[in-house]
């Protein structure tokens, strides 16, 4: 799977679990989109804003 496909996957996950839980941690959406927290920073600067 390319890697813009499974990012585009990635936000679509932690966008409707933000909008499900507001006070949702990082923490907790590491461990729900599987990925590691280095990684999952990186995404969140470059790909989810």
């Amino acid at each position: 799977e390319p890697s813009t496909s499974k990012n585009d996957a990635i936000i679509d996950q932690v966008r409707n679990l933000v909008m499900q839980n507001r006070r949702i941690t990082i923490r907790e959406l590491v461990d729900e989109v599987n990925i590691s927290l280095g990684p999952f920073n990186q995404f969140l600067l470059f790909d989810f804003f």
